[in-house]
């Protein structure tokens, strides 16, 4: 796990630009109207809420930064994957965005999510094997790939949009979330079964 250190660094990075931008993102979205009236037993909050689409911003500073160390730019270029995962999520929050300004209809964010996991699955950013506790490794076929990339994405994203409208709760939730796929994915790589494509610079 030589590289952890850098991982560290590039995920506070972006931790740090999700934080400042939260009092410009507030003040501007409270000025031209970009809020959300609270309307649901969902909303812990009586006062309209900012949309939350700051995030974008860290996440592309956070892969800026990973892109210029050294260290980490062998894991960014060895494939096309980071840049599957870069236009899916630009297509996530395109669809986001287009939802709070005119409420799209569930087929229609349906099939921007099958979107963003069509770019995942052709870019190479898939499942490949599951493991299973008790049953060990279990290995996908390509027939099944796509819809399993697509479940994914589908379960994730509205998994965490209705937790959304309790403060603080998504944000913390993903950040664990992606704490503990670093980690696990880190120790895959320590044990060899995840090894890197190209070597480093």
């Amino acid at each position: 796990m030589g590289d952890i250190a850098a991982y560290a660094i590039v995920a506070l990075i972006g931790a740090a630009v999700t934080l400042l931008a939260n009092r410009p993102a507030r003040i501007i979205s409270l000025k031209v109207g970009y809020v959300a009236q609270p309307a649901s037993a969902r909303c812990t909050k009586m006062r309209p809420l900012r949309r939350r689409r700051r995030d974008a911003g860290g996440f592309c500073v956070a892969l800026l930064c990973a892109f210029l160390d050294p260290t980490l730019r062998s894991v960014i270029t060895s494939s096309h994957e980071m840049l599957g995962v870069l236009l899916a999520a630009g297509v996530i929050f395109v669809v986001g965005v287009l939802d709070d300004f005119r409420e799209m209809s569930a087929p229609a964010k349906v099939a921007g999510q099958f979107l963003a996991a069509s770019i995942l699955y052709f870019s190479g950013a898939t499942m490949y094997q599951l493991k299973l506790p008790f049953a060990g490794f279990i290995v996908l076929g390509p027939s099944v790939l796509p819809i399993i990339t697509a479940v994914w994405v589908f379960a994730l994203s509205n998994a965490v949009n209705l937790i959304d409208g309790l403060d603080g709760l998504a944000a913390g939730i993903v950040a664990i979330a992606s704490g503990t796929l670093c980690v696990y994915g880190l120790r895959l790589e320590d044990l060899g079964y995840c090894p890197r494509r190209t070597s480093d610079p």
